[in-house]
């Protein structure tokens, strides 16, 4: 294998090994935007959370319409009071 394949095929082999426990979130723990939330509930909670990325939800995390960059939220928020 050249040094580009043995990387990968290296890599494969090691998440092969991991459980899937160990690659997921639990539900509980995961940080969502809700787009019906208030802005100023929205602009603490992008704020306050670790992530760069936050799935966006109507209502509820079962109803994922997409994902978007923290600061880009921030500045929808800024700008024009919602999230775009």
């Amino acid at each position: 294998f050249a040094p580009e394949e043995r990387s990968m095929v290296s890599g494969v082999m090691t998440l092969a090994e991991r459980s899937v426990h160990s690659l997921m979130t639990p539900r509980a723990d995961i940080s969502y935007l809700n787009v019906n939330a208030d802005a100023g509930t929205l602009r603490k909670q992008i704020l306050d959370d670790p992530h760069s990325f936050l799935p966006v939800c109507r209502g509820e995390l079962d109803n994922v319409i997409g994902v978007v960059r923290g600061k880009d939220a921030l500045g929808d928020l800024f700008d024009k009071g919602a999230i775009d």
